[in-house]
C-alpha cells in the first residue's frame, strides 16, 4: 500500500525537475489520506507559486497562516504572491510580520527590496538588500537587488564589485546573467550586455526578460537607438508622478514653442527636430525590430507579435514617406492627407502588438480599430467631398491627443498575462 510519504516524495522529485503540474496530483493524492498535512499544504503553495498561479498560492497561503503563524516560509511566499499582483503595500506588512518571527529569514528581505524596487525608491531597496547579505553573503536575490539598487543609483565602483560577488555566487543563474546584462545595457556596454544575454538564454533559453534584452543590446550599436535607450533608461529611474510631469511638460512646452515659431522663424527647424524626435519614441523600436528581421540569426529573437508590428510600422512609414514625396511634387492634397493617416495609424496598430497578453491588450486593440475606422471614413469623406469628413478628421486628431496619454497610463500599470 502507497502511502503518504511515498506520495510527497514523488511530488517533489517532480518539483525539482519543474513537474509542477503532475507534482500536484501526487500532493492530491497524499491529502485524500491526511487533508491536514502541512509538508503537503506547503508543497502545494510551492507548486501554485512557481506556475505564477498567484491567486490560488494567495489563497492557500493565508489559510495555512492560520494554521502555521509560526512558519517564516510562508509569510515569505505570501508576500512574494502579492508582490507579483503589485499589492505592494499588503507584501510589505506581511514581510515585515513575518520578520518579527524569523529575524534572519534572508528571503524576507529579498521581498522588501523588491517591494522598494517597484516603487522606484533605491536607497530603501539597496538597505535590504544590504540587511539580507548580513545574514547571508551569498544570497542570489539579494546580491541581484544590490545589482539593480546600484544601478539605478549610479554608483558605478560598487556596481562592478556587486556584479562580481553576484557573478561568483551564481555563475550558473540565468536570472544573475539577465540582471548583469540590463546592468551592463544602462552603463552603456551593450557588447558586455549581449554576452550576459546570450549566457542567461543558453541556460534557459524560455527567459524573455533575456530575449528582450538581448535585442536591445543589437538595436544599441546604432548611435540614435542608443540616444532612444538612454532616454527610456532615464524615465524608468523616475516615479509614475515624476514620469507624468516630464511627459505633460514636453508635451505642452512643444505645443508653445509652435505656437511662437510663427513670430520668431528660427524656432521653426527646433520644433521640426522635436517632432521628428516625439514622433521617433513611437515608432523607433519597431522599426529598429525591421533591421533585427533581416539578421538570418537575430530573427528568431523575435516574438511573432514583435515581427508583425515591425512588419505594419515599416510599411505605414513607407507609404507614409512615398505619399510625402507625391505631395510635394504634385501638390495634391489628397497625398498629403493619406501621409499623415499613414504615418500615424501606425501607432495604435503598433501599439495592439505591443499590448499583446497584457492586461491592456483589448483597450489597445479597440483603440485600433477605433482609429482605423475613424482615419478610413474620414478619408473617403474627403475624397468624396463630404462635409463630414473634417469633421471625422478632427474626431481623429482629438482622438490622437487622448490615446498618447492612454498609451502611456497604460505602460506605467502594464503586466503581462501569459
Amino acid at each position: 500500500m502507497v502511502d503518504q510519504e511515498q506520495f510527497l516524495n514523488r511530488a517533489q522529485s517532480l518539483m525539482d525537475v519543474e513537474r509542477y503540474d503532475m507534482a500536484l496530483k501526487e500532493l492530491e493524492k497524499a491529502m485524500e489520506l491526511n487533508p491536514d498535512n502541512g509538508h503537503a499544504w506547503l508543497l502545494t503553495l510551492l507548486c501554485y507559486t512557481k506556475m505564477g498561479k498567484t491567486d490560488k498560492a494567495i489563497e492557500i497561503a493565508r489559510q495555512l497562516l492560520g494554521t502555521y503563524p509560526e512558519e517564516a516560509l510562508i509569510y515569505f511566499l505570501l508576500a512574494l504572491n502579492l508582490v507579483d499582483k503589485e499589492e505592494l503595500e499588503e507584501a510589505e506588512k506581511i514581510a515585515l510580520a513575518g520578520l518579527t518571527i524569523a529575524p534572519n529569514y534572508v528571503n524576507l528581505f529579498s521581498v522588501l527590496g523588491r517591494i522598494y524596487l517597484l516603487r522606484k525608491k533605491w536607497e530603501k531597496a539597496l538597505g535590504y538588500a544590504d540587511q539580507g547579505l548580513a545574514i547571508d553573503p551569498s544570497d542570489v536575490d539579494c546580491l541581484n537587488i544590490r545589482v539593480k539598487g546600484l544601478t539605478q543609483l549610479g554608483r558605478k565602483e560598487e556596481l562592478k564589485a556587486s556584479m562580481q560577488d553576484t557573478l561568483s555566487a551564481a555563475p550558473n543563474n540565468p536570472y544573475t546573467h539577465n540582471n548583469i546584462g540590463w546592468s551592463k545595457l544602462q552603463a552603456g556596454d551593450h557588447e558586455g550586455a549581449k554576452k550576459h544575454f546570450a549566457e542567461a538564454l543558453r541556460i534557459n533559453p524560455n527567459m524573455d526578460d533575456a530575449r528582450v534584452g538581448l535585442l536591445e543590446s543589437l538595436k544599441a550599436k546604432n548611435f540614435f537607438y542608443r540616444i532612444f535607450l538612454n532616454w527610456m533608461f532615464w524615465m524608468s529611474k523616475k516615479t509614475e508622478g515624476s514620469q507624468w510631469v516630464i511627459i505633460i511638460g514636453l508635451y505642452f512646452g512643444a505645443r508653445y514653442l509652435n505656437k511662437i515659431s510663427t513670430d520668431y522663424p528660427f524656432l521653426i527647424p527646433v520644433v521640426v527636430l522635436l517632432a521628428i524626435a516625439f514622433y521617433m519614441t513611437w515608432v523607433m523600436t519597431p522599426l529598429f525590430n525591421l533591421f533585427i528581421k533581416m539578421d538570418k540569426t537575430a530573427r528568431h529573437a523575435l516574438t511573432p507579435e514583435e515581427s508583425s508590428g515591425a512588419n505594419i510600422v515599416g510599411i505605414g512609414v513607407l507609404v507614409g514617406l512615398t505619399a510625402i514625396v507625391t505631395y510635394a511634387i504634385t501638390g495634391l492634397d489628397i497625398a498629403s492627407l493619406v501621409a499623415i493617416f499613414a504615418l500615424s495609424i501606425v501607432i495604435p496598430s503598433y501599439m495592439y502588438f505591443d499590448f499583446k497578453n497584457t492586461t491592456h491588450e483589448m483597450h489597445a486593440k479597440v483603440s485600433a480599430i477605433a482609429f482605423w475606422g475613424i482615419g478610413l471614413f474620414a478619408l473617403t469623406g474627403t475624397l468624396l467631398g463630404m462635409p463630414w469628413g473634417g469633421s471625422l478628421w478632427t474626431l481623429y486628431f482629438l482622438g490622437f491627443f487622448g490615446y498618447q496619454f492612454a498609451v502611456n497610463f497604460w505602460n506605467m500599470k502594464k503586466r503581462r498575462l501569459d
